[in-house]
């Protein structure tokens, strides 16, 4: 009788284990399918939006939400590392056959374990082509009657949304991102400095100011203040000197 309920104890501990691990599992596959990081290059443009997948993947994604390049990051958990390389992935890539809609035939269809879908060519036609959700989070997007700035735009990826300055903005903002998971982001305009017009002047609550024409001539338009890589508000930003 002993040895039966030593069993049982054993049996329903093992579970506990087993289900502990499960879920470890499962939060850890949700969290590394992501937005990971916004990039900036050293004019202030939007240069890459990178979107975090299991196995140290990364897909740098368009504003208009298309893949322009995706591999294993090379120097995953380094943060500190201003440089950028993705490396070929060497796990398994699927990609859709020629005989499904034409508007995502011979695309990405799986990396590893996680699905990419598209919205076909019968879809809204700024969607038509875009990604549609990779593993567990949506992709949406400004439709065509949007303002003029920014239609086609995207508009959402999970739960994390994205404005961009209209043309009713500035004309050094227009079409500029304007937020991203509830960052606020402005930039210098062209009544500034000759060396920092239409760089990022703030994201959230994080100050960005550059060295200007009254300073040495190998410094005009490097950071003075802020860093090249940062965390701000839970979300990776990366502004280039």
């Amino acid at each position: 009788m002993i040895l039966s309920e030593c069993a049982i104890i054993k049996a329903n501990t093992m579970k506990k284990i087993f289900f502990l691990l499960l879920s470890s599992f499962i939060l850890h596959a949700a969290q590394a399918q992501r937005l990971n990081r916004i990039v900036f290059n050293n004019t202030g443009q939007l240069e890459a939006i990178d979107y975090e997948l299991p196995e140290n993947v990364i897909l740098k994604l368009s504003k208009d939400g298309n893949i322009m390049s995706w591999g294993a990051n090379r120097y995953a958990g380094r943060d500190d590392i201003m440089r950028e390389q993705l490396d070929p992935y060497v796990g398994r890539v699927e990609y859709y056959p020629n005989n499904v809609n034409e508007a995502f035939r011979g695309k990405i269809r799986s990396i590893g374990q996680v699905m990419i879908t598209y919205y076909a060519s019968y879809d809204n036609p700024a969607f038509a082509g875009k990604i549609q959700s990779i593993g567990r989070n949506n992709f949406n997007y400004y439709t065509l009657q949007e303002n003029e700035a920014f239609k086609g735009n995207l508009k959402s990826i999970g739960s994390d949304q994205f404005e961009w300055y209209s043309t009713y903005d500035l004309d050094d903002y227009k079409g500029k991102l304007k937020s991203v998971a509830n960052n606020a982001i402005t930039y210098y305009t062209s009544l500034d400095d000759q060396y920092i017009r239409g760089k990022v002047k703030s994201i959230g609550g994080s100050v960005y100011t550059y060295y200007t024409s009254f300073d040495r001539k190998e410094l005009r338009g490097y950071l003075k203040t802020g860093q090249v890589i940062s965390t701000i508000n839970g979300l990776k930003f990366m502004v280039k000197n």
